[in-house]
């Protein structure tokens, strides 16, 4: 479709908005193969995932279609030497999580974003 119009008309879609092309592609590719790789790009991403050590911060929603905690899981184990910091949030009367109010302070100081 966004072959077609030059650009993705999501909004036509109700999904994802107006996007390049490239990056649709970029997403249906990895989407049929999940794996990394973008149009114009030289850089193997499985094999940076593969060999990255810096702390990983995944972040999953209860009841998120698009991105459901099995996919982040999958998507987080491609970086397998990377230390993990996985935080799901549920609604706030299934947990005792929530989510920071510090702006994200400590998770940019914990991941080394500081």
């Amino acid at each position: 479709m966004s072959a077609l119009f030059g650009y993705w008309p999501g909004q036509r879609f109700g999904f994802g908005g107006c996007q390049a092309v490239d990056l649709m592609q970029d997403w249906a590719r990895q989407a049929r193969t999940g794996r990394y790789r973008l149009n114009g790009s030289a850089t193997d991403y499985e094999t940076a995932l593969l060999e990255l050590r810096q702390p990983l911060l995944t972040v999953s929603v209860a009841g998120d279609r698009l991105t459901p905690l099995s996919s982040v899981d999958r998507s987080a184990a491609k970086a397998r030497q990377a230390p993990r910091i996985a935080k799901h949030y549920t609604r706030p009367d299934q947990t005792t999580h929530r989510p920071p109010t510090t702006g994200g302070s400590e998770i940019r100081e914990r991941c080394g974003l500081v």
